[in-house]
């Protein structure tokens, strides 16, 4: 009898904790509904202004949801523990994708361009033969492709030093000269991973951008790398965010005192358009004004403070968690519209 007490109890405590541990989604996925609808309006609003520009009214309302809950993270959304909405979705359990759908990519890196660039664009045909053998053998085989390229390597040509495509200006301390094949291989291998780890290390920085909770990134064979964003909602937007390359890129500069009146006009423009009850002829007095009024009518000034003191290229200065608020709010069709097409920030 005892022991079935005992039973009792820890079934109880069991059914308790697993639906604490349940009610951390409850919670977020109510608060991002909530987000839903604030965005919802929000598009409606623009589109009511005719403020869409390029927008689509989902796009406008993702956006607007996904500021929301950005400008939420630390707002206090679990009733009685006073959990923060940030400390809710790390809490949340991982639903995955089949429960809570999503996105799932496969991204590859090129070790047959990486290869390429290492030999500094060799042109030798024993070489480039070597490459295209392994790019034949690579669909029947499950073998990476440095090993590949070392099996139609040595097949092709047996004779030939290694070491003389890969030694050159570029790399020659990363290939030293009289390296027999197999040290050129392992080197390749070497870099091969080190390409990977790299490309594993940006995909989670790009994620995190995208506020994606509990991602998944999963290197795979051959160079493959697994991305599951479970319950991503802007799939174009993750696309481009993976799948963007870096480029160096050549600007010409305003100094700040030239373009602080535009900044002005965006920032004016924005408020019109988010708060319109705070402008024209019934508007309140400005020294009537709330402070959330006041940060209503200055939407950008608020979280961007214009650099006065000195005549240079800064512009302003924001505190880094504000940076993506920022970048949102420059980039909606108001505030483009009052920088101008010239004007880049």
């Amino acid at each position: 009898m005892q022991n079935k007490n005992i039973l009792v109890v820890f079934t109880v405590l069991l059914a308790f904790a697993t639906l604490y541990t349940l009610s951390f989604n409850w919670v977020a996925s109510g608060f991002e509904t909530t987000a839903d609808e604030y965005g919802a309006y929000v598009a409606d609003s623009l589109e009511s202004a005719g403020a869409l520009g390029d927008q689509t009214f989902d796009e406008a309302a993702a956006q607007a949801a996904r500021e929301f809950l950005r400008d939420s993270a630390t707002a206090e959304i679990y009733p009685v523990f006073g959990h923060s909405y940030r400390h809710v979705k790390e809490q949340e359990l991982n639903l995955g994708l089949d429960l809570k759908g999503g996105m799932s990519v496969t991204l590859e890196v090129s070790l047959p361009d990486l290869i390429v660039a290492l030999s500094d664009y060799s042109d030798n045909a024993e070489f480039r033969g070597a490459l295209s053998d392994a790019k034949a053998l690579r669909k029947s085989t499950g073998d990476d492709f440095v090993t590949l390229f070392e099996r139609a390597w040595t097949e092709r040509a047996p004779e030939v030093e290694l070491w003389r495509i890969f030694h050159n200006m570029e790399n020659k301390d990363l290939f030293p000269a009289k390296s027999s094949d197999a040290e050129i291989f392992d080197i390749l291998r070497a870099e091969a991973q080190t390409a990977i780890d790299n490309t594993e290390s940006i995909i989670r920085k790009r994620i995190d951008q995208l506020g994606v909770a509990q991602p998944n990134v999963q290197k795979l064979q051959n160079g493959r790398i697994l991305v599951e964003l479970p319950g991503i909602d802007d799939r174009e937007r993750a696309r481009k965010q993976l799948k963007s390359t870096a480029n160096l890129e050549f600007w010409e500069t305003y100094f700040n005192d030239e373009v602080i009146g535009r900044l002005g006009a965006a920032n004016e423009a924005l408020a019109k358009v988010q708060s319109p009850e705070l402008f024209g002829e019934n508007a309140p007095a400005d020294s009537t004004l709330t402070q959330d009024q006041l940060r209503a009518k200055n939407p950008l000034f608020s979280v961007f403070q214009l650099e006065l003191g000195r005549r240079s290229a800064v512009v302003g200065y924001t505190l880094a968690s504000d940076t993506n608020r920022v970048n949102d709010l420059l980039s909606q069709p108001a505030a483009r519209e009052a920088l101008g097409s010239d004007l880049r920030l």
